[in-house]
């Protein structure tokens, strides 16, 4: 049975010890030090464990969503109920639950002082001051430009229960703003795009009858929690305080098959384990341009969308909803293209242009490339050239021979159905 099916199964039963849901290790379905890098990553182990590295933070692990306007963007009662338990909140959560092991009594004391701490960290967002969204239009544009490539994969709960009113839209024109780390990337949405995707994504939920009053006291012990069970390592930049990763026993800790007390409870599943002990143990050769490139990729989940080297590519069940506004090129005028040999391709300021989601040239897709951001744009396209760089090839100059130089749209059009049906 697929793991995402099983997961499904499960899910009524079983939530709370639901694993992480890491698609990049889903790809791979191994349990190599390739698949174990992944979740290294994804997990955010890195935060806590420091590992030597020629790489900023940003692009070695992923870190948490920044807090400092929490209290403009979240309800107080989901973020209690996350708090206590992240899985059965957010089933496949990736965040740990901190508070496994203590008490009931000890656990729901912790998560009602951590709420407060983060319900009095506001910005003084606005509230519900964007245009009203249309669900069905939603609906269509949450298929239609590529959301459903990851969240078929990823399904989200009720996001009405998380976001203050009108803060959904608000986060989906700019996700970089809260989550830098460009898990969730930014699909150049206008505001009416966001509103009406938030509306499909997050059904009116009634505000509370009693606003939600910050309790100081229980904010200050909050803010002592948030340092003290860790928090602020994946929150604040990394660079906790535990062993480095070279000195870390893969038999103990979070990787024990029963994990202590104090160290977060991440419910791995055997597989899971065992990737990520071998990455301890395989971690100190360096890493190939391709295979960092492939990293790369399966940690932002360009898989979902591309394939590169037999790898990837979207799924029937979200392929079906990519369309083209030209019909004449068949799959290639509405999928998005295959990434083997891109580094040769393109030069590298458009690479980083293409990563940012800018000067489009299929036009035609509706699917959107997203912008990850420009230090993973600049990086990833420095791998790809070195990935594929091939010593044998010449580059063609065209501005020597402009008579030669082609035109986009009259090439597409001889490839097309309506020319000479290459495709």
């Amino acid at each position: 049975m697929p793991r995402l099916a099983l997961i499904v199964l499960c899910a009524a039963t079983a939530v709370a010890e639901m694993p992480p849901l890491v698609p990049g290790f889903e790809q791979l379905r191994s349990a190599d030090a390739a698949a174990g890098e992944v979740l290294l990553s994804e997990l955010s182990c890195l935060a806590c464990h420091r590992a030597e590295s020629p790489l900023p933070p940003a692009l070695e692990w992923k870190a948490g969503p920044l807090l400092g306007a929490a209290g403009d963007r979240l309800r107080a009662g989901w973020v209690r109920r996350f708090l206590e338990n992240p899985a059965a909140t957010r089933p496949g959560a990736t965040m740990p639950n901190l508070l496994a092991g203590q008490t009931g009594e000890q656990r729901a004391e912790l998560a009602e002082n951590l709420t407060h701490f983060l319900l009095q960290l506001r910005a003084g967002a606005p509230e519900g001051t964007g245009p009203a969204g249309v669900a069905a239009t939603g609906d269509e544009l949450f298929h239609s430009v590529g959301c459903v490539a990851c969240h078929g994969a990823l399904p989200l709960p009720p996001l009405g229960e998380k976001y203050a009113a009108g803060q959904l839209a608000q986060f989906l024109l700019d996700p970089l703003e809260v989550r830098p780390a460009g898990r969730m990337p930014d699909l150049h949405l206008t505001a009416q795009e966001a509103a009406d995707l938030a509306a499909y994504l997050s059904p009116d939920v009634a505000a509370p009858a009693v606003a939600f009053v910050v309790d100081a006291a229980k904010a200050q012990r909050g803010a002592q929690a948030f340092v003290a069970l860790g928090c602020v390592a994946c929150h604040g930049g990394g660079g906790g305080a535990a062993p480095a990763l070279a000195a870390l026993a893969p038999e103990r800790g979070c990787l024990a098959e029963s994990p202590p007390a104090r160290a977060p409870r991440y419910a791995l599943t055997p597989e899971q384990r065992t990737a990520l002990r071998a990455t301890l143990a395989a971690r100190r050769a360096p890493e190939e341009p391709a295979a960092a490139v492939r990293r790369v990729l399966l940690q932002r989940n360009c898989f979902a969308c591309h394939a590169r080297e037999g790898l990837g590519g979207p799924a029937p069940e979200v392929a079906a909803h990519f369309t083209s506004r030209r019909d004449d090129l068949g799959d290639q005028g509405r999928l998005p293209p295959p990434l083997d040999g891109v580094g040769r391709k393109l030069q590298p300021a458009a690479l980083a242009d293409i990563l940012r989601g800018r000067d489009a040239v299929r036009t035609y897709l509706r699917v959107r490339m997203p912008d990850f951001g420009p230090e993973f744009a600049e990086h990833l396209s420095a791998l790809f050239i070195q990935a594929d760089a091939d010593a044998g090839e010449k580059p063609t100059l065209a501005k020597t021979n402009p008579n030669q130089v082609g035109r986009n749209e009259a090439g597409r059009e001889m490839v097309g159905t309506r020319g000479f049906s290459c495709i």
